[in-house]
């Protein structure tokens, strides 16, 4: 397992590329099929835990959401909200290990497994 500390600066260097790699053929239409299972009712609020640049957040099909996204990574962070910018979307830099929200505070909590699922 990397410590954070090692995974900003890996972070940082690859939030550039990230979505020229990662928003592309295979990786995409993956995402895309895990999106289309997704049915979130209107209103929910919704927790994505390691939203890197937001290129999930692009797949989402229901706008009428409160979403929060956090990652460790600044950089990644940044490269979303770019994407974001007129959306109310919070964005937060926040350990997804440590996090500080209260118990019951989402509808649904939205992150990758080991295996490029989302649970």
């Amino acid at each position: 397992m990397l410590n954070n500390s090692l995974n900003k600066v890996i972070y940082k260097f690859w939030s550039p590329v990230y979505d020229k790699i990662f928003n592309s053929h295979l990786f995409l239409d993956a995402r895309k099929r895990m999106f289309e299972e997704l049915d979130f009712h209107d209103h929910a609020k919704v927790l994505f835990v390691g939203v890197g640049t937001g290129a999930d957040l692009e797949l989402i099909k229901n706008l009428d959401l409160e979403i929060t996204a956090i990652d460790l990574s600044a950089d990644m962070l940044k490269k979303a909200m770019g994407k974001f910018d007129d959306a109310s979307i919070k964005f937060l830099e926040m350990d997804a290990q440590h996090m500080e929200f209260t118990n019951e505070s989402f509808d649904y909590v939205v992150r990758r497994g080991e295996n490029n699922t989302i649970r």
